[in-house]
């Protein structure tokens, strides 16, 4: 009995002290990437797997597209901050969502998957194209557009300058 109570007030005067240090969490500054384009629309991009690839995919009544992806691959590194701002630009347009082939091998090999990034583009429920290899923002959003699928450029962010009056 003797050691809980000693264990509960050790444990009561290091919360203690810990609770009278003045921790302070600072939010992320501008060049620290909290506000980069990079960053942007990562959180609408559905990351899915044998599992919940058919709710995601297959069942959607929108146009889907699919980056077949691995962690190590460099070319998939590069197209994650234009498949963000596609995703963020896209809402309503288009669905994106990711495989890690490395955790969901099944899906390569029914979709002859074999090099990253594969991206794919489902219209209820079939493929409708495929494009291999990592691809810049006007050639995504030009592949897009042969498909049917167009997206609206967001206007330049402003440079906040003040505007003439006149």
């Amino acid at each position: 009995m003797k050691e809980v109570v000693i264990a509960f007030l050790l444990a009561l005067a290091v919360g203690s002290i810990l609770n009278g240090m003045n921790f302070k969490v600072q939010p992320l500054q501008d060049d620290q990437g909290a506000n980069q384009p990079a960053l942007r629309g990562q959180e609408l991009i559905f990351e899915t797997d044998e599992s919940t690839f058919q709710g995601y995919v297959l069942d959607s009544r929108d146009p889907v597209l699919v980056e077949f992806y691995t962690d190590n691959c460099p070319g998939c590194k590069q197209v994650a901050p234009v498949l963000g701002t596609l995703a963020y630009e896209g809402q309503g347009k288009v669905t994106i969502c990711k495989v890690n082939l490395e955790k969901s091998p099944k899906l390569a090999g029914k979709y002859n998957v074999y090099g990253v990034p594969t991206f794919m583009i489902f219209q209820e429920g079939h493929v409708q194209d495929t494009n291999e290899g990592a691809m810049d923002e006007n050639s995504m959003r030009g592949w897009l557009a042969r498909n049917q699928i167009n997206i609206p450029q967001s206007a330049p962010a402003l440079d906040n300058q003040p505007r003439d009056p006149s």
